[in-house]
């Protein structure tokens, strides 16, 4: 299994020629190894240098794939009535666990796209390498951020204490702890026991 590797980075992605980006992030947890990104951005961010910047342009194959035509299926309008969805052209929904673009509704018959909104597509991004994480306490304190929770995190031998600060500012905060703690113990199986404190 390859190391993961705990890093901030910064990035904005855009259909190639186009200024717009449709994705942005600014001192994002990316760990490397964990399939989070796409391949080939995963594989610039783990030569680059914090501090370093670099441009990355993607064909479709290396980003979301070409556009397949077989996915663009014919579906009774009934199936999303009973999921009580009115399907509308230009829509984006998830049907049956799957995103899917409805390119037209007509006599009970829906047209959805199930491939990915940029397949096809010529991307490129931006990225940038703030830091490297390197402490387990920095690791576990950027996790909790990931979730929304500005934690201060104190190691103490298998136990790892969290004195969350903004704790009734978390939206579903139980659940964002008892998430918070499953992630932990999956990255760093060496926990025990996981306390947290408002």
């Amino acid at each position: 299994m390859d190391e993961k590797i705990f890093l901030l980075a910064s990035y904005s992605g855009r259909i190639a020629g186009s200024p717009d980006a449709f994705e942005e992030a600014k001192n994002k947890l990316i760990i490397l190894n964990s399939g989070q990104m796409i391949p080939r951005l995963e594989s610039a961010l783990s030569q680059m240098k914090e501090g370093q910047e670099i441009e990355i342009p993607l064909a479709p194959r290396e980003a979301f794939g070409e556009r397949d035509p077989s996915l663009i299926r014919i579906v009774p309008e009934s199936v999303f009535m009973g999921q009580n969805i009115r399907p509308v052209p230009g829509q984006v929904l998830t049907l049956n666990d799957a995103y899917a673009k409805i390119k037209t509704v007509s006599s009970g018959r829906v047209m959805a796209d199930f491939n990915h909104p940029l397949s096809g597509e010529c991307l490129t991004y931006s990225l940038k390498l703030e830091k490297i994480l390197s402490q387990k306490k920095e690791k576990i304190e950027a996790l909790a951020r990931d979730m929304g929770m500005d934690a201060e995190a104190t190691e103490d031998g298998e136990k790892i204490s969290l004195k969350v600060k903004n704790a009734p500012k978390v939206k579903s905060y139980k659940e964002a702890k008892q998430v918070l703690e499953a992630v932990m113990k999956g990255f760093f199986p060496e926990i025990k026991t996981i306390e947290f404190s408002e």
